[in-house]
């Protein structure tokens, strides 16, 4: 039987906003693998950037990618994986083998987080309505990403680019709950929002 693939966020509306300040749009079918290890093991550090094509970022906070994955660091032993659709399953694989015989989890989780990328000029002004940290730091920049909220959600936020240009990463159960919220909160500077 074929697998059924389906966004947590199909079906939702799709009012158009021609004056839109705040562009929302679902990242159906990235893959999201966690990564847990010790960055200071230099046989775990290099088996995984062999794989992933980039060195994984040393810090809390910051971000990295080569020509593969995104690589996000959420903690000192924790590293959240992100690539292409339908590259989830061969890179863990990869990174399992790699890793194999060393000190080291990696586990496919793309089936429990949704993807959105929130980007346009009034972005920033719309996530800071509902994210405690302080996102118009120069210290929280492109390459940055934090583990935080939207509202009363939980979520991993990375900005991508100055633009700005932010991508999210909240549950799937909550993958509606965070759209809706940002359409809502987003009202007074126009969403436009995408879905494929």
């Amino acid at each position: 039987m074929p697998e059924l693939r389906r966004s947590p966020l199909a079906g939702l509306e799709r009012p158009a906003d021609r004056d839109a300040g705040v562009t929302l749009e679902d990242r159906p079918f990235l893959g999201k693998i966690s990564l847990r290890g010790d960055p200071n093991d230099t046989a775990f550090a290099a088996a995984a950037a062999a794989v992933l094509g980039a060195e994984l970022p040393g810090a809390v906070g910051q971000a990295a990618s080569g020509d593969g994955p995104v690589i996000l660091c959420l903690g000192p032993d924790e590293w959240l994986v992100v690539t292409a659709p339908g590259q989830a399953a061969p890179v863990t694989a990869a990174l399992g083998d790699a890793l194999a015989d060393l000190d080291a989890a990696v586990i496919d989780v793309s089936s429990g987080w949704a993807a959105l990328r929130l980007a346009g000029p009034r972005a920033r002004d719309l996530l800071v309505k509902g994210c405690p940290i302080d996102l118009e730091s120069p210290a929280f920049g492109p390459g940055r990403c934090a583990e935080t909220r939207i509202g009363a959600i939980h979520a991993i936020i990375h900005q991508v680019a100055a633009d700005p240009v932010y991508d999210l990463y909240v549950g799937r159960s909550l993958g509606r709950a965070a759209w809706e919220w940002l359409v809502d909160a987003g009202s007074e500077f126009g969403v436009r929002q995408r879905r494929p």
